[in-house]
């Protein structure tokens, strides 16, 4: 959860309007069968940084983005990651 939450928040700062966070698009989903863990893998990032007044609260085009935007915890997890990462910058 931490390293999604890690990729939301530095797909709205560079303004990913074309990634899985706002559009659900250019990702790749991996399954570790040892794990039994996903993990996002962000592809065809071609679209960033076009627009320096990019919300960071997107309408999220990805649906699990969505769903846990949509819980009060999802969405304090999220801006607590985007606080340490424009406070301290750790990704």
């Amino acid at each position: 959860m931490d390293r999604f939450l890690s990729y939301l928040v530095l797909s709205m700062i560079t303004s990913d309007w074309d990634g899985y966070p706002a559009k659900c698009n250019n990702y790749r989903v991996y399954h570790h069968p040892k794990t039994n863990k996903i993990t996002f893998i962000p592809s065809g990032m071609d679209q960033m940084f076009h627009d320096v007044n990019w919300p960071i609260m997107p309408g999220w085009g990805g649906g699990v983005a969505r769903e846990l935007m949509s819980t009060k915890e999802g969405k304090r997890r999220y801006l607590k990651r985007l606080r340490e990462v424009m406070d301290k910058g750790i990704y």
